[in-house]
């Protein structure tokens, strides 16, 4: 019998002609994925116009925010649509303040609704 440990090596293999390396690119390489950050930024260039909807910019904030935690190859695009929808939404609100306190402050001076509620008041 023959020792296993002393048993000589085979003789290698004819190859294919082909060099197998796993980890050497076949030339195509994939894509970053930045669907999310991209769809927040155009959300967010689209609210500039669409802004008065105020879903635009909402959905446009929680696309970025979902691109930056999932897409780090397209961190810039998330960043962009994050501020510009963060902005539009802010900016906003600032337009709905100021139109309450413009409303509670002028609505009573307009000479209509005075002349409107001393009638009523007069009537009654």
């Amino acid at each position: 019998m023959t020792d296993p440990q002393n048993a000589p090596t085979p003789p290698p293999q004819p190859g294919s002609g082909y060099d197998t390396n796993p980890y050497q690119s076949n030339g195509f390489s994939q894509a970053p994925e930045r669907g999310l950050s991209i769809a927040s930024t155009v959300l967010g260039i689209l609210s500039l116009f669409f802004g008065f909807t105020v879903v635009v910019p909402i959905v446009g904030l929680v696309l970025g925010v979902m691109g930056l935690r999932r897409e780090p190859e397209g961190r810039n695009f998330a960043l962009a649509g994050v501020w510009i929808n963060g902005a539009i939404l802010f900016l906003g609100l600032v337009m709905v303040v100021i139109l309450i306190i413009a409303l509670s402050i002028g609505i009573f001076s307009i000479p209509a609704f005075v002349e409107m509620s001393n009638a009523a008041v007069l009537n009654a």
